[in-house]
């Protein structure tokens, strides 16, 4: 707050750095604010950094333009929206037409809530900010609202059952039946963090044997062999050797 104001904080400014400067700028580069009043004129330090935020995309890897992106903190092991409003930022905010949305909290642990319209839920693993801008990338799954032809339990002992044959189309389901938090995610899919009871659909089209893991807990692992079942012939006849003595 400027010396002599009678106006409480915080105080916010907004710094544009032109395109030949910001090409300048390969992590930070440092700047000075200058807030002048009525009765005093005062020098803030302060920085620019370069980055590009979080990016939220779809599973063809679209940018997803009006997601919704929350920062949550971590308070022991708990989490809670962080109180952007406190620096001087949105929280939540709507991703750009890039995908993008730009968070720069105080050092700690965080995690981002993700909802799209069409898309399932997505919580992202713990990520540490050293008080500089969060980056990454996640990926939304499609929403799938038929109902699922498996499904799969997690509990503390693993993936129930860990190993599962549907055929191709199916919708399987996975469900944390545990009170920890789990996750399932592949080469085919990420179903982001999973709290207690929520589920996360995926559909498997295509034959083959999908492997898959929960990065939570890394000894528990399971698998999807997806197969066509041959057909059975209507009266089809078996015809058995007859042994003589």
């Amino acid at each position: 707050e400027p010396q002599g104001s009678d106006q409480c904080g915080p105080w916010s400014a907004q710094i544009t750095v032109g395109a030949v400067q910001a090409a300048a700028v390969n992590a930070s580069q440092a700047l000075e604010i200058v807030a002048v009043s009525a009765a005093a004129t005062d020098t803030f330090a302060g920085s620019v950094e370069s980055g590009t935020g979080l990016l939220i995309r779809n599973a063809a890897g679209q940018a997803l333009a009006g997601a919704t992106a929350t920062l949550l903190e971590a308070f022991d092991a708990l989490y809670e929206q962080w109180r952007g409003a406190d620096y001087g930022q949105s929280n939540p905010q709507s991703a750009g037409n890039d995908g993008r949305v730009a968070f720069a909290p105080p050092a700690g642990n965080y995690r981002f809530a993700v909802t799209a319209d069409g898309y399932q839920p997505f919580l992202s693993d713990d990520l540490t900010s050293t008080g500089g801008l969060l980056s990454g990338e996640l990926r939304l799954s499609p929403q799938i609202t038929a109902a699922a032809d498996a499904t799969v339990q997690i509990s503390e002992s693993g993936f129930e059952p860990a190993v599962l044959t549907v055929a191709p189309g199916s919708i399987v389901e996975f469900v944390n039946m545990e009170l920890a938090d789990h996750t399932t995610n592949g080469a085919a899919w990420d179903s982001g963090i999973l709290g207690s009871g929520a589920s996360y659909k995926v559909q498997l089209d295509a034959e083959g044997v999908y492997s898959y893991g929960d990065a939570l807990q890394p000894i528990h692992t399971g698998t999807i062999l997806v197969a066509q079942t041959p057909a059975v012939e209507e009266n089809q006849q078996l015809f058995l050797p007859i042994a003589k003595r």
